[in-house]
Formats: C-alpha cells, structure tokens, sequence
C-alpha cells in the first residue's frame, strides 16, 4: 500500500528545516550536496547544521554552499542535545533530522512530507536506507525493539532483494534519518530526550509518538543512502553501560510505573546477559560493571527522568508492546550456543506470559557485525 505525495500544485508545500548534526569529519560536504539537488522548492526549506566541534572546515561550507545556516558548538554535547539546538531556532512546521553520513535522493522530501500532510495522525516518518559502504546492502528500513530492550533497524546488514516493500508503521524511526512535525517538539519539551549522549535516543522518540497517539511510518519507496558512522552500532563496553541507563530512563519516562516495575526485571537480565557474552566471547573484563553503572546511573539520576514522565497519554502500555518485534537478535559466531540460547528464551517467555501479559519472543535472528 503506497500513500500518495501531495499534489503540490493544490497545496502549497510546508515550510521544512533539515537539521543536520556534524560530527565526524569528512561526510558533511557530500550530504549538503545531496540536498541542494532536492526537488523541493528552495524557498520552502532551510538548513540548520549543528557542528558537534567536529573539526570541519566550517568556513569552506560556509563559502561553497550560501545560506546554510551553522550553529557552532564549542564542545561535542551528545547527538539528542545538538539536535534539540537546532531545532529551538528552526523556522519549519516540519522538521528533517539527518545524520551528516546520509545521501538523499532528489524526491526525499516531497515523498516524506506527502505522508505527513495526507495524515495527521502520523508524528514521524523514515525512509528506506539503503548501504553507502556497500553494494546491494539495507542499513535499515524503519526501526523495531524487542520486549527485552533490544532495539535496532530492520534489514540491517540484510541483502536488498526488494523486502520490506511495504509501508508500514514502526516502533521509532531511524536516528540517521526521519522527518517529524515541529508540534511535537511542543508536547514532548524536547525533540530527542536531552539526557541521551548518544544511543537510544530514537527509540525513545518514537515509543513517545506512539504513548501520545501519534504513529509512525516506515516509507519503502522513498530512498537515501548511509554510510553509516563507525562510532555507533555495535556492541561494547561503553556503549553497554549507555543501553543500560538509557533503555532502563526510556521505559521509566514512557510507560506506567507498573509496566515499568514489570518490565525492569527482564530488561536487567538482558543487559547482564549480553555483558556475560561480552565477557566469554571478547574477554571485555569490564562489561558486568558497565551495566552495573548504567543501574546506579539510572537510579541516581531518578529526579530527572522523573520530571520528564509523560503525561496525558492517549495509547495504553498493551497498546505499545504489541507492536514489539517479537525476535530475539545476538552476533552469529553465538550461534553454537544455541542451545543455551533458547534456554534463556524459554525462561524469559515463561515470564513474558505470566507476568506481563505479552506477546513472547519467537524467533531468534543473528546479525553477521561482531561487538567491538
């Protein structure tokens, strides 16, 4: 099922900031680029690029590409705070977050804002990101998370053989790329939660979408190309400690305390089993401490998250888990555990069923990346 752009020669196109966030060097010349051939009015966009003290040539963007707007930051504030920067002076009723790795094509953006201004019960939507690295190669096609805290794209790393074709509604959109409505910045106080550094961030802004009735779209037919930074993905220790902290902030600020009560438990476990993988498998002596800290940090920081809850939600918790994936995804050089693997699986459904009231895990899915 396809939804159609709109017809612009009826309705005037809505005024659009793309905002993208530098922050590694060498990537952001060739999104600009892509940008300026978009085959939408000139006069009904901007660019806002919040340099994340990237060490850029800033002054060579300046020159070479008039009337991009640049916000200099004096030191990198993490990828949700740069974003909410931009956002705060941005003068769209639409609001386009890009990550400076992206390559859009020339309809990008009339194929997303179609969707947004035929339905107004969409918050957020993404396109298909296709590899920029490598051939024939999805970077992902809409986001997903499991009942365990385990979020990631859909078809990443996956051969591109036509599959998810479909349009389709998403748990979050990808953070590389996705275009939302100003107004929901007004209800949330923030766009991306300012108390992410990095990671998460995505996840968290589209389970809000859904808690405030909003959807949110994955569009097959409208393309970019990523290339996807070497400094996200993955698993290791740092990283691990922010899942922790982040995902365990996440459902503390999204969901109803006694879903978040129920959900701690196994989320927990999750984390330490993935620490424990880390462990055996990379010898990453610091993992268990890592999620360790993510709980302390967690609880320490308990006043804040609490005073970012959500409030007057409109979708029931039951509503929001449903539309989990209902995978269970680790590295495949485990897969001769897979035994061990399934046993950890029957466990955790048995609780999934007994006490949450959910739908189980069903599958298990291996990922060819190993952690770092």
């Amino acid at each position: 099922m396809r939804i159609l752009t709109t017809d612009y020669n009826n309705s005037p196109p809505r005024y659009v900031s793309i905002i993208i966030v530098n922050g590694n060097k060498g990537w952001l010349s060739r999104c600009i680029q892509s940008i300026t051939a978009t085959l939408y009015p000139c006069s009904k966009f901007e660019v806002i690029v919040v340099d994340n003290a990237s060490g850029d040539d800033l002054e060579s963007i300046e020159k070479t590409f008039a009337g991009v707007r640049i916000v200099k930051l004096g030191k990198n504030v993490g990828y949700p705070k740069a974003v909410n920067i931009g956002a705060e002076c941005c003068k769209g009723e639409y609001i386009a977050v890009l990550n400076n790795d992206v390559i859009v094509s020339p309809n990008w953006l009339r194929d997303l804002a179609g969707i947004l201004e035929r339905d107004e019960s969409v918050g957020a939507v993404c396109p298909r990101k296709i590899s920029l690295l490598m051939n024939e190669v999805l970077d992902g096609c809409g986001g997903t998370i499991n009942i365990l805290g385990q979020g990631w794209d859909r078809g990443e790393s996956e051969i591109d053989i036509g599959q998810y074709s479909d349009l389709a509604e998403v748990t979050h959109p990808s953070g590389a790329i996705f275009l939302t409505r100003k107004k929901i910045m007004d209800i949330f106080g923030f766009l991306l939660n300012p108390d992410f550094f990095i990671l998460m961030e995505d996840v968290d802004f589209g389970l809000r979408c859904w808690k405030y009735g909003y959807r949110v779209l994955y569009d097959p037919n409208c393309s970019v190309y990523h290339a996807r930074s070497p400094m996200l993905g993955g698993l290791n220790e740092h990283n691990l400690y922010l899942y922790t902290k982040n995902t365990l902030a996440m459902i503390f600020e999204i969901f109803d305390l006694p879903t978040f009560i129920r959900l701690f438990p196994i989320m927990i476990e999750t984390q330490f089993a993935q620490a424990l993988y880390l462990l055996s498998f990379h010898k990453k002596s610091h993992a268990v401490p890592s999620v360790l800290r993510g709980v302390k940090d967690f609880l320490f920081d308990l006043r804040v998250y609490s005073g970012r809850r959500v409030g007057a939600a409109k979708k029931k918790d039951k509503e929001i888990l449903n539309k989990f994936s209902q995978s269970l995804v680790i590295y495949e050089e485990a897969k001769r555990y897979e035994k061990l693997i399934k046993l950890f699986l029957s466990i955790n459904n048995l609780y999934i069923k007994l006490v949450l009231n959910a739908e189980p895990i069903k599958d298990i899915r291996y990922f060819r990346t190993s952690p770092r």
